[in-house]
């Protein structure tokens, strides 16, 4: 098959599946856009992470920098917003659960949130290892929302 005729062949068919509504395949990868501010700098979630502790608990982890995993924290200067005290959808206070965080030189320097929400929408440890939902939280110099879907490490 001409690789032309192959690419546009794909086109289709991914319009078709969005145009039918049966676009769920598409719908289940993971994505985040989470933003806003943290410590007053501008701040647009590029990784997240959601870790499990020993308890079950989970916690997220939105950092503005690309090579922020499960397995790896890199050096240098960035971001994260941190949701801990995820036990099962539903939706928590920002209030004690969300974290902004300042990394400057392997220092961390954190606010807590003072109002906002968390909303769990899908916790799927079994099946697809994903957490879904949003975030809308405020803090003293920090102010982030938007929606996540987040795999779960291993």
């Amino acid at each position: 098959m001409h690789p032309t005729l192959f690419l546009r062949l794909l086109a289709l068919t991914t319009l078709l599946l969005v145009a039918s509504g049966c676009g769920e395949l598409l719908d289940a990868l993971p994505g985040t856009s989470v933003s806003g501010t943290v410590y007053g700098e501008s701040f647009s979630a590029v990784s997240s992470t959601a870790e499990v502790s020993s308890d079950g608990t989970y916690f997220l982890t939105f950092s503005d920098d690309a090579s922020y995993s499960c397995t790896s924290t890199p050096p240098g200067n960035y971001l994260t917003v941190v949701v801990g005290q995820v036990t099962a959808a539903g939706t928590l206070s920002a209030a004690g659960n969300v974290s902004f965080n300042l990394v400057e030189d392997g220092t961390t320097f954190t606010e807590s949130a003072s109002a906002g929400s968390v909303t769990i929408d899908r916790l799927d440890a079994e099946f697809d290892q994903v957490i879904e939902g949003s975030i809308n939280a405020v803090g003293p110099s920090s102010d982030v929302a938007g929606s996540f879907s987040t795999t779960i490490c291993n």
